[in-house]
């Protein structure tokens, strides 16, 4: 057993911050295996397959980070100093990743936005009011972020739905919610006229600070945790040396 506030103190901390990874690693796989299984319902608004990747990706780090909590609560109460410089390693792994993901984000974000605006215009011709998965995604989209088409509603002139229900006929998605279902159109002023393309942009843009500050906060906590490793790794190896002598 450590021995000393600060040993036990640190003990203590490492087990309650991988008790909550554990936790939170449980919740991103079940988001993960639910992007995955819904792909199919979003994946025609993009011209590539980004939602599977997302969801790839997301179970990936939620298995790791559930194997990091493990070696973590083990290292801490079995005062293991394999196991805790194992997780010394895989949380600097962390770090790296999530500081390597977030400048990805920003370089690709160009292609994210072209792929999406590819894939909607191609999904708004063709496919809107012929296929359900089509239709419930981007009528999902247009109602979340009050937008209409991927560049705005001329996005729906000459599409298989104009074609279908007449002229200057919008979807009922494509208007406020307090429009009569089947009166929105191309002059009903209640029509949303900026595209979902640039309205989930700005939505995210809108919440960067807060994203980051989310993020810079989990990044500060991941720290401290290799600190109070550290220190326990530190007592570990002195209580070692004390028992033999």
């Amino acid at each position: 057993m450590v021995a000393g506030c600060g040993a036990k103190l640190s003990k203590l901390i490492l087990f309650i911050f991988n008790f909550a990874l554990w936790i939170t690693s449980l919740a991103l796989i079940g988001l993960g295996i639910w992007v995955l299984v819904s792909a199919a319902k979003f994946e025609a608004i993009f011209s590539e397959d980004n939602i599977s990747l997302v969801g790839g990706i997301m179970l990936g780090v939620g298995v790791f980070a559930f194997f990091v909590g493990f070696c973590g609560c083990c290292g801490a109460m079995k005062e293991s100093l394999c196991l805790l410089r194992m997780y010394f390693l895989f949380m600097g792994l962390i770090i790296v990743a999530e500081v390597t993901g977030g400048i990805l984000a920003f370089v690709f974000k160009a292609g994210i936005e072209d792929s999406m605006t590819s894939g909607m215009t191609s999904a708004i011709t063709n496919q809107y009011g012929q296929t359900s998965a089509a239709t419930e995604a981007i009528d999902f989209v247009q109602k979340e972020f009050d937008c209409c088409g991927a560049n705005n509603s001329g996005d729906y002139v000459g599409s298989q739905y104009e074609l279908k229900h007449g002229l200057g006929t919008l979807p009922d998605s494509c208007c406020s919610p307090d429009t009569a279902s089947g009166t929105c159109k191309f002059t009903n002023p209640t029509k949303y006229t900026e595209g979902c393309v640039a309205a989930s942009i700005n939505t995210i843009e809108d919440n960067v600070v807060i994203v980051g500050l989310v993020c810079f906060g989990f990044i500060l906590v991941e720290i401290f945790a290799m600190v109070f490793v550290c220190c326990m790794t530190s007592a570990v190896k002195t209580n070692s040396y004390t028992n033999f002598a």
